[in-house]
């Protein structure tokens, strides 16, 4: 995707630079150029960095703080973990957080992350990257699907919403509760499986949305109720129009700088995200522990002295 990567990878062999590469081609390039693929990279990263999020254009507000972890996906290609402290942003406190910090929250989510997706008329360029960055397939993929096969564990459709809001759930408080949030239950998975059937025909629209509303006689209140039913743990639930379930949240100054996809959301829970980032800081490269290892058992076949194992491995 980046070109000016695979362009670099190029000069290297000494061919003519084209104006397009196959698949296979940016495949090769970047298995035979793993070093050079990290070292740039990192170096783009750093750039990124310090001109939109650490300074520059600011593009999440002043960042105080920030972390990062680089993670190599089975394919080699590098992607970052990372938490950003911003200076004056909105602290959630549970159900004790007061209704003025809500709102705060609540701006704060819509200044700096969107679920919008433009038409090819309206952007462009925007749609593009949405569609090919930031789009969920709508046929899943073995690692998303659980339960049987049957919910995805990114939890994609996601929830049409008119308006931003913190959604905490409900509990239950007497059987006859029992029996209405089971209701509540079922008519969002038919909502939801009606909606999939018509994204299947065309465009979802809001009026769409509203005829299912009728059907069931719900208020969009009884909707965003239902909505705090089925969620066992506090989310953010973002303003999402019809044509946007399989969008994941944004933001636009990033995507469209960045030119890859995200996943940005606002932390509720600090402990989650504390223990989130352990798992991914913690988390071992399984390619690189198989290749140190059969760097080790070719040194020891080979009656090499401990000097020059070391020199080995740190080669490798």
């Amino acid at each position: 995707r980046w070109k000016e990567f695979i362009d670099t990878f190029v000069r290297h062999t000494g061919a003519p630079i084209k104006e397009s590469y196959t698949f296979e081609e940016k495949t090769k390039l970047l298995r035979a150029n793993p070093v050079l693929a990290a070292r740039l990279f990192e170096k783009r990263f750093n750039t990124f960095m310090n001109l939109f999020i650490k300074g520059g254009a600011w593009c999440l507000g002043i960042a105080e703080d920030w972390f990062a972890r680089i993670e190599m996906q089975m394919r080699g290609s590098p992607h970052s973990h990372m938490p950003i402290w911003v200076k004056g942003a909105p602290v959630y406190i549970g159900l004790h957080t007061n209704e003025k910090t809500r709102e705060e929250i609540v701006k704060f989510c819509d200044k700096y992350i969107t679920t919008r997706f433009p038409s090819l008329e309206e952007d462009p360029i925007l749609h593009y990257l949405i569609k090919e960055l930031q789009s969920h397939s709508r046929n899943h993929s073995k690692s998303c699907l659980k339960l049987y096969k049957m919910l995805c564990s990114f939890g994609f459709p996601r929830p049409v919403a008119r308006r931003t809001f913190i959604c905490e759930p409900l509990k239950l408080e007497n059987d006859d509760d029992k029996q209405k949030f089971k209701r509540m239950k079922e008519i969002l998975i038919e909502m939801n499986a009606t909606m999939n059937k018509l994204e299947k025909e065309k465009i979802l629209s809001w009026s769409d949305f509203d005829n299912l509303l009728t059907k069931y006689n719900w208020t969009y209140e009884d909707y965003e109720c239902a909505l705090r039913v089925v969620h066992t743990r506090t989310t953010i639930i973002h303003k999402r129009e019809p044509n946007a379930r399989w969008i994941n949240q944004y933001n636009e100054e990033i995507l469209r700088a960045w030119n890859a996809n995200m996943d940005i959301q606002f932390v509720l829970d600090p402990y989650a995200c504390a223990k989130y980032l352990m798992s991914y800081t913690t988390k071992p490269e399984r390619e690189m522990s198989l290749l140190l290892e059969a760097t080790h058992k070719e040194c020891r076949e080979g009656n090499m002295s401990v000097r020059e194992e070391m020199k080995k491995l740190t080669g490798t």
